[in-house]
């Protein structure tokens, strides 16, 4: 059975608790979906769940319970009768909680447990250290499913760093936790896992929708922002306030030296005077190459820029506003095109010959930068 989930995904067929779609004739359908469209394996929660998916779907079923303990964090399949519960129900792999937290009943008794119904036994863990430990008591596969969740803010991307340390002990390492993407959940097989876990990214309608939800408010509230738009050349400077692709008002002025000195950065403020408040953000253009928010000039012969200028920083102070963005000009050329010029929407190089040599790449939707 571990060999059927080599490079192969593993779906979690888990509603929001409570949510409408929270019936086991619904999960089983899930079930069926997931296995229609190439799934390995599945992740189960409850036992009257894996019971309705097991009648009806032949693929393998992780099957765990999820407890909300008074006195413990634990809460995947934390007692000895949820794991006989859930080898009842038909599942051919029981995972259960394998961090080193406070519980009710010990990691090692509920692989005893597990080992007695003749299932597989799956541990999630955390860390690298509690993978150590999953593997030297002889669990069949280690899973990353609680990196991120034990304590603290959780992280928006997946721990891969993990899914590599955990690989490089050997044996079957499952990539869990925030694969919500194709990208992600390839870079986790590369990363080493021997399979990846997805969930709510296939099975949770709810949360999808407030993905996309939220995208487009973001994107209409961003319509309707204004920014104050910069271009720092080798010999002209443009200032601008732009909405929704539109320019409201533009200035121009000649390239001056001393360029990201204090100075300078006055008097480009002082370019700006009078816009003070009618924007909600800035974005700058600049000749050279801007790196973890510092600038530096790539070609002092044209443009001399004191070496590792704190560019985001002072554009800040100058401007008064925390929402400054900065990229190369030939950068910013091309995402410019790919919005709203010939490359839009496309693929797009773009190759710029002015008082230098510069391009862009737009790959995939992103703008690459470096």
């Amino acid at each position: 059975m571990l060999d059927q989930l080599k490079d192969g995904l593993i779906v979690s067929c888990q509603p929001v608790d409570d949510g409408p779609m929270d019936t086991p004739a619904i999960v089983a359908a899930m079930a069926l979906a997931a296995g229609a469209g190439g799934a390995r394996a599945l992740r189960v929660e409850g036992a009257d769940n894996v019971a309705a998916v097991m009648q009806r779907c032949d693929l393998p079923v992780i099957g765990i319970v999820k407890r909300d303990l008074a006195d413990s964090a634990v809460r995947i399949t934390p007692w000895l009768d949820d794991v006989q519960a859930l080898a009842a129900a038909g599942a051919r792999i029981i995972a259960v909680d394998g961090t080193a937290r406070a519980r009710p009943v010990s990691v090692g008794e509920l692989l005893a447990a597990i080992r007695a119904t003749g299932c597989l036994a799956m541990a999630d863990i955390a860390t690298l250290e509690e993978a150590r430990a999953a593997r030297a008591m002889g669990f069949d596969i280690v899973g990353t499913t609680l990196s991120g969740y034990t304590g603290g803010p959780v992280p928006a991307a997946p721990d891969l760093q993990l899914v590599a340390d955990c690989a490089a002990l050997g044996g079957v390492v499952v990539a869990e936790g925030r694969y919500n993407t194709p990208a992600l959940a390839a870079a986790a097989l590369t990363a080493g896992a021997t399979a990846v876990c997805v969930g709510s990214a296939v099975t949770r309608q709810e949360h999808v929708t407030q993905w996309f939800d939220t995208a487009i408010a973001k994107a209409a509230a961003a319509r309707e922002r204004t920014v104050l738009a910069l271009d720092i050349g080798g010999t002209k400077s443009l200032l601008a306030l732009v909405r929704n692709g539109s320019v409201l008002e533009e200035r121009l002025a000649r390239t001056e030296g001393p360029v990201g000195t204090p100075p300078w950065f006055v008097a480009l403020g002082a370019l700006a005077a009078g816009w003070a408040g009618r924007y909600d953000a800035v974005g700058a253009a600049v000749t050279g190459r801007v790196h973890d928010g510092a600038w530096r000039a790539l070609n002092p012969g044209t443009l001399a820029i004191p070496e590792s200028t704190p560019l985001l920083d002072r554009l800040r102070r100058t401007f008064g506003t925390a929402a400054v963005l900065a990229c190369n000009d030939a950068q910013a050329a091309a995402w410019g095109e790919y919005r709203f010029g010939a490359g839009r929407g496309r693929e797009t190089l773009f190759l710029t010959v002015s008082s230098g040599i510069g391009g862009g790449i737009v790959r995939g939707g992103a703008l690459v930068t470096g």
